[in-house]
This record gives structure tokens, C-alpha cells and sequence, in this order.
């Protein structure tokens, strides 16, 4: 759950000067920057749903125009890290890694941070509209806060796995404050690629934006800000409204970007909402930059036993329950499924995938000798294959090291003001 943090004030101008995605690689980095954003799965310990952040400035030096109708601005999508690494092998080390994340997360707030459990994705836009008007805006999705709602359903209905199921209606669509507030102070975390350890902090992807598409953009910003529940009035009587007043947050929701184009259509009954992952992604999908590839890239897919999925028979009444305890410590939580078992198909986009491809692309350039950037901080494991066949693939449509400075203030018990920079870094991407 997010909440307020006391004293903090991240600072941020957004002004990023980029030349566009066909770079000479030969360069240093060097492009100023600031601004922040906000990572979203949102998850109540033991729930398996996270929330997240950023906030930043930077400087970059590249050579090229960028195409004439792609000027109007860019768009970032922020990924950050699980406060912890999740583990997908089985049921129980899902929920068994899930719980210790929670764990660091609240311990990392307790000292002034914000960390997520499953990690997390934002969305920054700064660009000119078709009319000449100048938008800009942080926005990340989350949810699921009532945790009355968590405990009924996993202690009492015992849905166990169902909660990758479930939309909730309680979905928001973040502020900018919370935004930045999430990004700036999220300090990543520390795994060993081999026997060296390495900082896995936030990292971004930028892509250019149309004036027509920034129109769209805000367009689609306002409808979901519009629906957001924001303790306006008692849950019940917010979900009374209708699917067509509220906004929905899970997994289910795979195609917010769509949804969206059919609400618009006169459809008020398709369901608005998201996870922060696919709402993030969305976006790719607006500027029509996500590709069959990328989709691959960023999505975990499951097939999962319908038995650790619990629920009630609408017929017949009969109930299969799926306790967390027998997850986490008795037999249901070894497997994923068994021979013979009835699958419910699991697909989302996984912030620690989208995070893997970031430092991957990076990772592979350093190994293709494509950047004078062999001091970079990335992890040699993320550079698979099937990625350095994509990046040699994509060569002209990617920077690989974009950096951004990012500053944010702290007020300390006695009111004194602390600034503390980070760097944050990513790649450009223009699939043409």
C-alpha cells in the first residue's frame, strides 16, 4: 500500500533534451533531465500485489534529428525492481519470496525509502499537443487497499492463487507528487551477476512522441484520472455506480489501451483499469511501439491448477478451497500444475522481465561493442541470446545509455533540507 511520506518533497524539472534514436555510439552521456514517476503493482504482504517509483533529471549527447512527426515530446516508462527477488519456480516460493519483499519494503519505508514488494511501473509524458498546448504528467495504477477485502479472501474464502484473478474496484490512477515522491526515493536493490555484486536500480524507456499522440495520451490520462478511487465515498456505494463511473486494478485487465478505445467507441460497459505493468505497457501500445517481440520480452506466462485456485461452484455450491498455509508449507504449493489438472492460463507483463530487457539491451551493447559505454552497471545474465539477436536486429532504433540526474529534497527532524542526487539510466527506443 502506498502511503504518505512525512517531510519528503521530491524536486523536479522535466526537460529532456534528446536528439533522437539514431545515435552514433561513440558518445558520452550527457542530456538534462529531471523528473519522476511512480512503479505500480500494489500488494498487501502476503496478497501478491506491489506498488513502486521515481523522479529524476539527466543529460545526453547524441547525433541525428529525429524523424519530423515524432518532436512533439517523449514518454518514459519507468521499471522498477521488487524490493526482493520474486521467485516464480512454484506456488510457495512465490508466496514465501512475496512475503519477504513485503517485508523489506515496509522495512525500507521505516528508514525513509519506498520500495516495492513485486516491483513496479510508471509513467512519465512531456510533450506539445495537436493544438500547441504543452502536457506533461506523472501516472502509474494501483489498487487493491481495502485490507478487509484481502484478509475475507484469503483467510476465510481461501482463494489462495485466485488473487491473480480478481479485478478490484478500488483501482487509481496515481498523481504526479506520488509519482515522483515513489521515484525518487526508490534506492533499488544488490544481487551478485556471477561473484560481483551489482545495484539493480530503476531504469527507463524513452520513446518520441507525435502532437497527435500527446493529444491521445492526455486524453487517456484524464479518463482514467476521472475513475480513480480516491476514498471519495464508501467502496460499496462506488461500485454501485456502474463499470462505466469506476476504475478496475489486477491482471485480468490485459488490454487497457484497447478497453479504453472501446469505452470511447460508446462502450460504457467494458471495464477501465489495469495493473501498473500492462497500463504501462498500454502506452507502447498507444505510440504504437510495441511489437510482437517486446510482447515476449515482458510477459510470464503460467498455465496454473485450477486447484490452488479457490473458489465456489455457482451450480452446485460446492467449494474448492486453496489455503495459503497448505501453499506456503504442505504439498499444494510444490507444483503448478500436475498431469490431468485443470489450467486457468496465467498471462501478465512482469516488472522484473521488463526490467531484465532494459539491462539486457544494455548489457548486449556492451558485449556487441556497440557503445563506448563498457563501464556501465549492468548484469551480464540479462543479455540472453534471443535479446542480442533482437538489439542486432534493432541496431538503428535504439540509444543504449541515456542517463538522468535525479534530485530530490528531504526535510529532517530539526527542518533542515537534504538533497540527495542519484543516476538513473535507460535506452531509447523508435520502432519504425
Amino acid at each position: 500500500m502506498h502511503k504518505k511520506m512525512p517531510n519528503t518533497d521530491p524536486s523536479q524539472t522535466a526537460k529532456f533534451a534528446a536528439s533522437g534514436p539514431h545515435f552514433k555510439f561513440s558518445r558520452k552521456p550527457s542530456v538534462s533531465e529531471s523528473m519522476s514517476t511512480f512503479n505500480g503493482w500494489k500488494v498487501l504482504g502476503w496478497s501478491l500485489l506491489a506498488l513502486g517509483l521515481l523522479e529524476s533529471g539527466g543529460t545526453l549527447q547524441a547525433t541525428a534529428a529525429e524523424p519530423a512527426d515524432r518532436t512533439a515530446g517523449n514518454l518514459f516508462l519507468f521499471v522498477n525492481p521488487s524490493a526482493q527477488r520474486i521467485h516464480w519456480n512454484t506456488p510457495g516460493s512465490l508466496l514465501a519470496s512475496t512475503l519477504r519483499s513485503e517485508l523489506a519494503s515496509k522495512a525500507g519505508a521505516a528508514s525513509g525509502s519506498r520500495e516495492t514488494a513485486l516491483g513496479h511501473v510508471v509513467v512519465h509524458f512531456n510533450c506539445q499537443d495537436s493544438s500547441g498546448e504543452s502536457r506533461s504528467g506523472w501516472i502509474g495504477m494501483t489498487g487493491q487497499n481495502d485490507s478487509g477485502v484481502d484478509i475475507d479472501d484469503l483467510l476465510k474464502k481461501q482463494i489462495g492463487m485466485g488473487v491473480l484473478f480478481k479485478l478490484y474496484s478500488d483501482g487509481s490512477a496515481t498523481g504526479n507528487k506520488l509519482s515522483r515522491e515513489l521515484v525518487a526515493l526508490n534506492p533499488g536493490r544488490w544481487e551478485f551477476d556471477g561473484l560481483i555484486p551489482r545495484s539493480m536500480e530503476s531504469k527507463f524507456l524513452r520513446t518520441p512522441v507525435s502532437a497527435e499522440q500527446c493529444s491521445e495520451i492526455w486524453d487517456y490520462v484524464s479518463t482514467y484520472r476521472e475513475r480513480s478511487y480516491q476514498g471519495q465515498m464508501p467502496l460499496e456505494q462506488w461500485e454501485a455506480q456502474g463499470p462505466e463511473k469506476i476504475l478496475y486494478y489486477g491482471f485480468p485487465i490485459r488490454e487497457p489501451y484497447a478497453n479504453y478505445l472501446r469505452f470511447k467507441a460508446g462502450d460504457t460497459t467494458v471495464p477501465l483499469g489495469g495493473g501498473c505493468t500492462a497500463y504501462g505497457v498500454s502506452f507502447l501500445k498507444l505510440l504504437q511501439a510495441h511489437t510482437p517481440e517486446l510482447e515476449n520480452f515482458f510477459t510470464r506466462r503460467l498455465p496454473i491448477s485450477e486447484k490452488l485456485i479457490g473458489k465456489t461452484d455457482p451450480l452446485t455450491g460446492s467449494q474448492n478451497k486453496a489455503s495459503i498455509f497448505d501453499i506456503l508449507f504442505g504439498k499444494l504449493g510444490r507444483h503448478w500444475n500436475r498431469s490431468n489438472d485443470a489450467i486457468r492460463p496465467l498471462d501478465m507483463y512482469d516488472p522484473q522481465l521488463m526490467w531484465d530487457f532494459i539491462d539486457g539491451v544494455q548489457s548486449c551493447a556492451k558485449k556487441l561493442r556497440i557503445a563506448n559505454s563498457s563501464s556501465a552497471n549492468t548484469f551480464k545474465k540479462t543479455c540472453t541470446p534471443q535479446l542480442e539477436s533482437w538489439v542486432q536486429q534493432h541496431v538503428h532504433e535504439l540509444s543504449f545509455f541515456e542517463t538522468m540526474q535525479l534530485t530530490s529534497k528531504k526535510e529532517d527532524d530539526h527542518g533542515i533540507i537534504r538533497k540527495t542526487e542519484v543516476i538513473r539510466n535507460g535506452i531509447g527506443l523508435e520502432i519504425r
